[in-house]
């Protein structure tokens, strides 16, 4: 079946096939792709469908659809803003194996949607429902898997503020379990790690003050699932109990629990519960320390029976997928132009007037959207009137806004040959399933690709044919490709090893159903060094030519979330709890610099030697940073929004930023001059890249469109709707007329100027 996602549709159900409602006239595709089959849930932002990707082969997900049912403006405002920041914290976050995927976030006939991966299985409310109460052994298995997740979620400065039963899911298959719904979570933003906002979760669960404050702490978090396994273990909704006596029922909280449950769990669940904040476990990882030590071993959460897999089965049945859409190539203008005009890809117009626009520019008010035109100049746009008269001098610029960018008006015969250039998709590589996470071209023409599970493959630019596999699909990021591990032990006095399963790969070399996942990818400039970031807490780093792996370094305590490579390979610097930044010389084998940051870091770049680094943050702020002397790096104000990617130029002499509403501004570092101001996207910038001749620049939008700008005039030299889904890296080829694009789509594909 084939369902209506017009909330006004009074017969919803149409064929699997159909393209239009056949009762109301509305598209029944999203993005040409999504296929909503069946209404899961529905509250008050909106409505939730069972659907299908057309794209991926029919797989399954889920749609949020918008539909706040709320009066007055402010209500409206923040219902928007929360439906917007899940999408937010589902794309930070999603890189987790227990924590769904966010796989587009989109508006369509002036309503805005969000699809994420379909976790198949029956939330922990629902077994309570079905099965009665949570045993002991069940409890503790919960807290071994869920406290880990916490770990993740607060490392990355998210508080999830609505953990309850209903936003746990039991996968069925391997029972792993899931957290969902992180619409009403929000960013710590500052040192003592606390939240202030509205208050907001369920009655219940959530803390006194978060409740009565609005103010929210990890040790928030911990409350709600310290009081979500009093609910599972008694049966005893929270709701009745907060409803009839407030916050005193937990004083008397143990007078519920069933007589065999043991001295141990409650002593974990007691503290876990306390009123005050202060009496908490502060951290998840206290917290799964006590429960290592005190509880029962071997436990899991009770298995699925036959009744639960046939509930489950029952919803699946209901999608009756139909084929997937074919894809190929376009190698020339005339196809590209037919495959544009049979509406694969839909740009969607700004809408100036509406609440939701005004909520994705950062709930700010900036200046209105302007028609796309190759070159903004208004007397509103920031301008920097010292950004970088030199690198090592202190202090920060807070210049007013000049009316015109400054331009150069005489142009070399190379930049002139530039200007008229026209760009076509040479081709199109379908390189991962599970979608693109980052793409590379070395200097030798050989595009290097990663996808969003643990595999790096590379591919010959001119034909699409497969080169080699650089990390292979099944490599153990604990073992680094030997798809297995060791542990040492004796026996008889004698030294041996002995095979154990790997931890991440599941044994000798399998992967998970989920798999593990890139958190981030980069290859440097001279096509020789990889970068690879992922759970387990290291960087590893791969020798591209022979497809070697060549060491590892340890990011502990904390995952790297950003990561970024010198051109000439021999150095990284990474980013870890979005303020942290090291910088790690390959050659000496050692840390040469750590700058931390006050404000959120979310994206960073590298010059070509190592020696500047390009930061920006979500209070779009740009930073850069000599790290080879203590000079305190220059701190400017580049944007209003939040700043989602950054490029330096081989040469050192440009600097480009993106932001969250889709401007791009380029910076001259030896003129102290804001350039150029782009603005012609219309969704947050997602990729950018500039080319080795540093006269061309390459930026990528969530809603797969590219542009590319020549740097010495400003102008617009063209665009494309290149991708169905969001870009997710920019390659740039080494003879200057070359860029390569990955996307969540699932494919690379390759521009050449002519």
């Amino acid at each position: 079946m084939s369902y209506c996602i017009n909330p006004d549709c009074s017969q919803p159900q149409n064929q699997p096939t159909d393209e239009i409602c056949r009762n109301c006239g509305s598209k029944l595709l999203l993005k040409e792709r999504y296929r909503a089959v069946k209404v899961l849930g529905q509250g008050g932002f909106g409505r939730t469908y069972l659907a299908i990707d057309q794209d991926r082969l029919n797989a399954s997900c889920v749609i949020k659809q918008f539909l706040p049912q709320v009066q007055g403006t402010g209500a409206l405002q923040k219902a928007t803003e929360l439906f917007y920041q899940e999408a937010i914290r589902l794309n930070d976050l999603g890189v987790h194996p227990q924590i769904p995927d966010l796989l587009a976030f989109f508006t369509q006939d002036k309503r805005q949607y969000l699809v994420q991966e379909f976790v198949p299985g029956m939330n922990l409310q629902k077994l309570l429902e079905r099965h009665g109460n949570f045993t002991e052994a069940e409890i503790w298995a919960i807290l071994r898997d869920i406290l880990p997740i916490l770990e993740f979620v607060h490392e990355r400065q998210v508080i999830h503020r609505d953990i309850k039963p209903e936003n746990i899911i039991r996968r069925q298959g391997d029972n792993k379990l899931f957290l969902i719904d992180f619409g009403v979570a929000k960013l710590l933003t500052d040192p003592q790690r606390v939240i202030t906002g509205t208050s907001i979760g369920t009655s219940g669960y959530v803390p006194i003050e978060q409740m009565s404050e609005g103010k929210a702490y990890p040790a928030s978090d911990i409350y709600s699932l310290g009081v979500t396994c009093f609910h599972l273990l008694t049966g005893v909704s929270p709701y009745s109990l907060f409803i009839k006596r407030g916050y005193s029922w937990l004083q008397t909280w143990q007078d519920y629990v069933p007589a065999d449950v043991t001295p141990r769990l409650i002593q974990v669940l007691d503290r876990m519960m306390q009123e005050r904040r202060q009496d908490r476990y502060s951290t998840a990882t206290e917290a799964l320390k006590d429960v290592e030590r005190l509880g029962a071993k071997n436990t899991g959460i009770r298995t699925e029976t036959k009744e639960d897999r046939e509930y489950v089965e029952t919803i699946l049945r209901e999608i009756i997928t139909t084929e997937p859409k074919p894809s190929q190539e376009k190698d020339s203008v005339d196809e590209f132009l037919r495959e544009v005009t049979s509406s694969k890809t839909e740009v969607i117009s700004p809408l100036n007037d509406d609440l939701f626009e005004k909520i994705i520019q950062d709930l700010d008010t900036p200046a209105p959207r302007q028609n796309p035109v190759s070159q903004v100049q208004t007397e509103d746009d920031e301008f920097i009137t010292a950004f970088v008269e030199d690198v090592k001098r202190t202090g920060v610029a807070n210049s007013d806004i000049p009316p015109t960018p400054v331009v150069s008006s005489t142009y070399s015969a190379q930049e002139e040959e530039t200007i008229s250039q026209l760009w076509r998709c040479a081709g199109t590589i379908h390189a991962h399933d599970q979608g693109c996470a980052y793409v590379g071209i070395t200097p030798r023409e050989i595009i290097l690709t990663t996808g969003q599970r643990k595999i790096a493959k590379l591919w010959d630019m001119e034909t699409g044919a497969a080169k080699g596999i650089v990390i292979k699909e099944d490599t153990c990021s604990t073992c680094s490709g030997l798809g297995k591990i060791y542990k040492e032990g004796s026996l008889l006095f004698v030294k041996t090893k002995q095979a154990v399963i790997c931890p991440d790969c599941e044994g000798f070399g399998t992967n998970s159903e989920k798999g593990e996942r890139f958190l981030v990818a980069k290859l440097s400039a001279d096509g020789n060094t990889l970068v690879t970031a992922t759970l387990d807490k290291q960087i590893k780093v791969w020798h591209v030519p022979t497809c070697k792996f060549t060491c590892a370094i340890s990011t502990e305590p904390a995952v790297a979330s950003m990561l970024a490579i010198s051109g000439n390979g021999k150095v990284v610097s990474y980013v870890t709890q979005n303020r942290t930044i090291v910088v790690y010389s390959l050659e000496q084998q050692q840390e040469t610099a750590k700058l931390k940051r006050n404000g959120i870091i979310t994206c960073i770049d590298m010059s070509y030697d190592g020696n500047i680094l390009l930061i920006g943050t979500e209070e779009g702020n740009i930073n850069v940073c000599d790290v080879t002397t203590a000079v305190p790096p220059l701190n400017v104000r580049g944007h209003q929004n939040g700043i989602t990617a950054v490029a330096l130029s081989q040469d050192g002499m440009l600097a480009v930023s993106g932001c969250r509403d889709g401007q791009v501004r380029v910076w001259s570092l030896s003129t102290s001059n804001l350039v150029h101001v782009f603005s012609h996207h219309l969704a947050p910038i997602s990729a950018m890249a500039i080319a080795p001749d540093n006269l061309t620049l390459a930026t990528g939008s969530i809603d797969g469109m590219l542009c590319i700008w020549h740097l010495g005039r400003g102008n617009l030299l063209d665009t494309f709707p290149a991708h169905s889904d969001r870009i997710t890296a920019i390659g740039a080829g080494a003879d200057g007329q070359t860029f390569a694009t990955a996307s969540l789509d699932s494919t690379v594909k390759v521009w050449r100027s002519f």
